[in-house]
């Protein structure tokens, strides 16, 4: 599906200030305050949870893009590992969306 992001460019920038300011305008993983990214953990594609605060997360342009290490977009399971571990309540809403609209066919419940 192909986001039309000029109109919901409003809305994502507002719920890009919405996911930095609940994480105190830091990446959640190291700190950093400068140039943060509010980061879409499933795809912003997906319409259901585009502007759902609980999709979203503050990370640093390391975290977000550039660590082969432990980035969001080139090592996504480490990420999601550690969204499991350091926020338990977010990785359990995105987890449990997950299973209920696309893995409720494979009976992983």
């Amino acid at each position: 599906m192909k986001v039309n992001y000029l109109s919901n460019k409003k809305e994502l920038k507002e719920w890009a200030d919405t996911v930095k300011l609940r994480d105190g305008h830091r990446c959640v993983i190291c700190g950093v305050t400068e140039r943060i990214n509010a980061h879409h953990i499933l795809p912003v594609e997906i319409e259901e949870t585009r502007l759902w605060l609980e999709n979203g997360i503050s990370l640093c342009p390391k975290h977000h893009k550039f660590s082969r290490n432990f980035s969001a977009h080139n090592n996504p399971f480490v990420f999601l590992y550690w969204l499991e571990i350091a926020r338990p309540e977010q990785y359990k809403k995105i987890k449990d969306f997950v299973l209920a609209n696309y893995l409720s066919i494979f009976n992983f419940h």
